[in-house]
């Protein structure tokens, strides 16, 4: 029988994974929107007003989001996210 002070190694190192994955999304997220924002508003590019490439980066970084970091960030152990 465990006692309420045992230490589970297991439940810990799978919120740890879970810490990571959610970063590497998080990050990659980051780096989507500094390349789309850069690609709206750099006046090299596109050159539009600041406001409205983060009304348009709003937009896509929501379908994108939706797409690609969905099943990656909350799909359960053991379930398959279709």
């Amino acid at each position: 029988m465990k006692s309420a002070g045992t230490f589970n190694g297991g439940a810990v190192r799978v919120l740890l994974k879970r810490y990571a994955r959610f970063c590497v999304v998080g990050a990659t997220g980051v780096a989507v929107d500094m390349g789309i924002i850069y690609l709206l508003a750099d006046p090299s590019m596109l050159g539009w007003n600041l406001t409205l490439s983060n009304q348009r980066l709003a937009k896509i970084r929501f379908a994108s989001s939706k797409v690609s970091f969905d099943p990656m960030s909350y799909q359960t152990p053991g379930t398959v996210h279709v």
